[in-house]
């Protein structure tokens, strides 16, 4: 019986493949995570390339290539900004190992914003007329669990006029 014992380099994150921040709201943005790549294999592990695919992640490489059983931390940022409901996103690494040469690094996280606005791309009118005053209502939900006072509404346009009577204190749900 022989043995061939092939030296091999090996790419572990440390952690597992995923990320998942739960629920988050914006006031996190943006998300701060310390990503730990470890060469756990017998050879130089090579990192050809880690690329976020999303211009909100930042991933940045400070060590390239780890001797055996050395290791490396990847401070990963992500923007939240903008972003409601479930967030997916990845890290692509590409190395020298031979079993897994690119690995998708998956970031997850649950956007909650506070309030949330319906309709949340216009106000329909019906049939405006020049001189005659329309009206369209606005649905205002508090997602969070605490209350939350609304004490006024504005608008970047002077046309439109919003009729808040005075505080108006919103429940959860």
């Amino acid at each position: 019986l022989v043995y061939t014992a092939v030296a091999k380099p090996k790419l572990e994150i440390v952690g597992g493949n995923t990320k998942d921040w739960g629920k988050v709201t914006l006031k996190q943005s943006p998300l701060k995570h310390k990503l730990t790549l470890k060469n756990s294999g017998s050879e130089i592990l090579k990192i050809n390339r880690l690329k976020p695919t999303c211009g909100c992640t930042t991933a940045p490489l400070n060590k390239s290539e780890l001797k055996p059983g050395e290791s490396t931390t990847v401070d990963v940022s992500m923007s939240i900004t903008g972003v409601s409901g479930k967030m997916h996103k990845q890290i692509a690494i590409e190395t020298n190992d031979p079993k897994s040469p690119y690995i998708n690094y998956m970031l997850i996280a649950d956007v909650v914003l506070p309030l949330t606005v319906s309709p949340t791309t216009y106000l329909p009118f019906g049939n405006l007329q020049v001189g005659v005053e329309t009206k369209s209502k606005l649905k205002i939900k508090n997602t969070s669990e605490s209350n939350i006072t609304l004490s006024e509404v504005k608008t970047n346009m002077p046309e439109i006029k919003v009729n808040l009577n005075g505080n108006k204190m919103l429940k959860p749900g």
